[in-house]
């Protein structure tokens, strides 16, 4: 009888311990979801407060900014700084050196690398058109990832359609139809005393006009063109700030933020 009554309550002790070791587990499962859950909303709130730091902080900087006109150089740095547990690096893009799909004509469309006339006119006629987000024109029948990936870098649905000459590359330029020796004479302007973009020392163009213009160019007839057709400006309001938060010196969210002046238009996690 009593090595029965041994056994038995051996086996309702190993049930015991059983059950006890499912339930841990159970436990362990649980507490261990809600400690992830908790480090990834901790995460998203503490770059979330870091990138709303860095645009504060671009916006800050822009009323400061007392210039009718922008350059290369003022986009041409990366910015970082702190908040509490986070970082945050960003730089600007400037969304109006590119070419704004939405304002300009099926030549200059064409004129896109990878793109013809075929394509500018699918562009032009597509439904989408104008398109409130540059990855629609992946919608358009015939362009492809491939020929997508060749321009989508200098076009832009933002902005007047009037491209900065101070920051428009030397594609950008390209695709108006500028000469080689107008982009050149444009860049060597804007390059300054060490012929270097991108720096300190850079030359800006406070205007279009022909009178700023004719010190380095003889013949003024194109950029007299698209000046007239509102293809030239020299400021920018709409800018693309690409931001990379850290949290702890770790890798934590990435955003892009359109802004046009102060006003946030996308906002964009990558």
């Amino acid at each position: 009888m009593r090595t029965k009554k041994r056994a038995s309550l051996l086996i309702f002790a190993i049930w015991v311990l059983v059950f006890f070791s499912i339930l841990s587990v159970g436990i362990y499962k649980i507490v261990s979801s809600q400690i992830t859950v908790a480090k990834v909303l901790e995460e998203r709130l503490v770059s979330l407060s870091a990138a709303n730091a860095a645009v504060a902080y671009v916006k800050r900087v822009r009323q400061g900014d007392g210039t009718a006109y922008d350059t290369l150089y003022e986009f041409s740095s990366d910015f970082e700084g702190e908040l509490g547990k986070g970082r945050f690096k960003y730089t600007i893009v400037d969304e109006e050196s590119k070419i704004n799909i939405n304002k300009v004509t099926e030549e200059i469309i064409a004129n896109l690398p990878g793109l013809d006339e075929e394509a500018a006119s699918a562009i032009k006629e597509s439904p989408l058109y104008p398109f409130e987000l540059v990855e629609e024109v992946l919608l358009v029948e015939g362009i492809t990832e491939d020929k997508y990936k060749e321009f989508k870098d200098i076009i832009t649905v933002y902005g007047d359609g009037a491209v900065n000459i101070n920051t428009a590359s030397e594609e950008t330029l390209k695709v108006l139809g500028c000469n080689d020796d107008l982009i050149n004479g444009i860049k060597a302007y804007r390059s300054g005393p060490d012929f270097q973009e991108g720096t300190e020392d850079d030359v800006a163009f406070e205007s279009v006009e022909v009178t700023e213009v004719s010190s380095f160019l003889e013949d003024q007839t194109l950029l007299i063109s698209l000046k007239g057709k509102k293809l030239l400006g020299v400021s920018s309001n709409n800018l693309a700030v690409k931001i990379n938060t850290e949290i702890l010196d770790r890798p934590a969210m990435r955003y892009i933020i359109i802004m046009e002046g102060e006003k946030i238009k996308r906002w964009k996690e990558y």
